[in-house]
């Protein structure tokens, strides 16, 4: 029989595989520009999901996020 231990739910875990991918190159030191063009999205579609983002993270800035997308990896 095997048992595996789960971690507690994080609050990165209600980020979409979207936002999660976004906040990842964000954390990754891009722009919210590159990310747009790397992701081939409008700029303001990439700045209202860094705003969910940080909603969701209850965050105000992209240096808190690194720590925070560490539990989710």
């Amino acid at each position: 029989m095997l048992f595996l231990k789960a971690r507690a739910a994080e609050a990165v875990d209600t980020l979409s595989e979207r936002e999660f991918l976004v906040a990842r190159l964000l954390a990754g030191g891009l722009t919210h520009k590159e990310v747009a063009t790397q992701l081939h999205r409008s700029p303001e579609t990439i700045r209202t999901q860094i705003k969910a983002i940080f909603n969701k993270l209850d965050i105000n800035n992209v240096a808190l996020l690194g720590t925070l997308l560490a539990v989710r990896e």
